[in-house]
């Protein structure tokens, strides 16, 4: 994959990359695919409130968007998004400034049903309980639900890349 010349040095994104060890799990080929090849994502719940393939795509009207996106966020664009129902991805995470061997982009979400992802070092907010996990590019992460019960419905999920640029040659 080709690198974008920007003022934050790292010549893979966009934007700044943070720095946080955490939530750099990817390889940078991965993390890059994601960002730049994707255009639309599906997510699908299993559970007590199982939702079928709500597909997600980028607002951008082409590619040279995700190059301009000043932001200052990855790929934050998705509709159909409001209220109820929001997909974006996080980013862009470095495991080391002085040494990167890891990279991260990773998605979050909000779904009508209630049931949500968010990472944020802060942890859990009120009535946010983790209910399982949900696979997204070949690794697994939780997967949280509002709830006010003490052990509410257990849930899974997959997010798939449903559509991609058409990048000319």
């Amino acid at each position: 994959m080709a690198k974008v010349i920007h003022a934050s040095a790292s010549g893979y994104f966009p934007a700044c990359l943070i720095e946080d060890s955490e939530l750099a799990t990817q390889s940078l080929e991965d993390a890059m695919s994601i960002y730049w090849r994707v255009k639309s994502w599906t997510i699908t719940i299993s559970g007590v409130d199982a939702i079928s393939a709500r597909t997600f795509t980028q607002t951008a009207s082409d590619e040279t968007y995700l190059v301009c996106d000043n932001s200052g966020a990855s790929g934050d664009a998705f509709s159909p998004s409001d209220e109820d129902n929001t997909f974006f991805l996080n980013g862009f995470y470095v495991n080391s400034y002085s040494n990167p061997t890891l990279y991260g982009v990773r998605p979050a979400f909000v779904l009508s049903q209630g049931v949500y992802v968010t990472y944020t070092s802060g942890g859990l907010g009120d009535g946010e309980k983790e209910v399982g996990s949900f696979s997204f590019f070949g690794q697994s992460y939780p997967l949280y639900r509002e709830s006010e019960d003490e052990q509410p419905p257990a849930a899974s999920g997959v997010i798939v890349d449903s559509s991609y640029w058409p990048y000319e040659e």
